[in-house]
């Protein structure tokens, strides 16, 4: 039998060597993780331009030609890679831009807070330094549809027209059944150790693929698990309660021609909560974006048929034909013509 010394000497030695093995694993790993965000911009140059706002640049993408001009805001990861298989066809009929939140994708940094109210503020001032004038149609994916909201309420003669992109409502969530509000609960903790460790590159296992064409998609991850851009992320999914509550009071300019697409899946935590809620969070999610809908008096609501929330991924050709139809609409100056299904 072995000593109580030995045994011990032992031990000392293999929880040194747990250790130093440790502290080696995690030295790698923020050296992979800095050449990889320092590495990515390099290998994927900007296609589009860096506009300075005011001390930190933002990328946009300028395509096709006419007026009004189609401004794309996409949701929680702010990319104008979300638009790859729609701002081309956008293009063939009219002037269409999209571009890069703070902090995402090319774009620089924000020394400011991830809000709703700040990316409109900042989308504001990218489009006048950018000399793209208004009036104009905005496209608002997701949580993309606050920012475009509460655009046409602060500057509502600047908001010729509005499709609407299964976008958030304010006051869905407090209406959602126990269990998706629990398994949002359990996201923000996901979201919180996901930006602690950020530097050591844990988004590349939980940062899903965009389903975009296999350049592209090599692209957007690259940038994507950049780690200011993975901050940016997890601070605005943080900022989500901030988000709602700037929301408060917001309309939209009641004649404006408006598109709302909507989801006819749950795909929002389907894994964590029964079948039966999920129809019930589904209900909810419809009859917030009917609400949307009934605020202006020249609109239709679509429930998007064999799609989830990622609509622009599902049914990009659905999206074009909305973006269309309110264009036309504000070019003609006739009512807007809701899609036959």
């Amino acid at each position: 039998m072995p000593s109580r010394r030995l045994i011990f000497k032992w031990a000392k030695r293999i929880g040194i060597g747990s250790v130093i093995l440790l502290i080696l694993a995690i030295v790698i790993a923020l050296a992979v993780q800095a050449y990889c965000t320092a590495n990515a911009v390099r290998r994927y140059p900007p296609p589009g331009q860096l506009v300075d706002i005011g001390g930190y640049r933002l990328h946009l993408q300028d395509a096709g030609s006419g007026t009004p001009t189609v401004v794309l805001e996409d949701g929680a990861f702010g990319e104008s890679l979300s638009w790859a298989s729609i701002q081309p066809e956008v293009a063939k009929f009219t002037r269409v831009v999209s571009y890069d939140r703070a902090g995402c994708g090319w774009s620089d940094p924000s020394p400011a807070d991830r809000t709703s109210k700040q990316i409109m503020n900042e989308l504001n001032t990218l489009l006048r330094q950018a000399r793209i004038p208004g009036p104009y149609v905005f496209v608002g994916a997701s949580d993309g549809g606050f920012v475009v909201r509460l655009f046409a309420h602060e500057h509502p003669d600047q908001v010729a027209g509005m499709v609407l992109v299964d976008a958030s409502h304010e006051a869905a969530y407090d209406q959602m059944p126990e269990s998706q509000k629990k398994a949002g609960a359990e996201l923000d903790r996901l979201v919180k150790v996901v930006r602690a460790l950020a530097p050591l590159g844990i988004a590349r296992w939980v940062i899903p693929s965009k389903g975009l064409p296999e350049e592209l998609e090599a692209a957007n991850r690259a940038l994507a698990l950049r780690t200011p851009n993975v901050v940016n992320l997890c601070d605005a999914w943080l900022c989500w309660d901030t988000c709602i509550s700037q929301m408060a009071g917001c309309t939209l300019p009641p004649d404006i021609p408006l598109a709302v697409l909507s989801a006819s899946k749950w795909d929002v935590g389907i894994d964590e909560i029964p079948p039966e809620d999920a129809t019930v969070a589904l209900r909810v999610w419809t009859e917030c974006q009917a609400e949307i809908a009934s605020q202006s008096g020249n609109s239709f609501h679509l429930v998007v048929p064999d799609s989830s929330h990622a609509i622009l991924n599902n049914q990009p050709d659905v999206v074009v034909d909305a973006i269309r139809r309110v264009v036309e609409s504000v070019r003609s100056q006739t009512k807007l013509v809701a899609p036959e299904l």
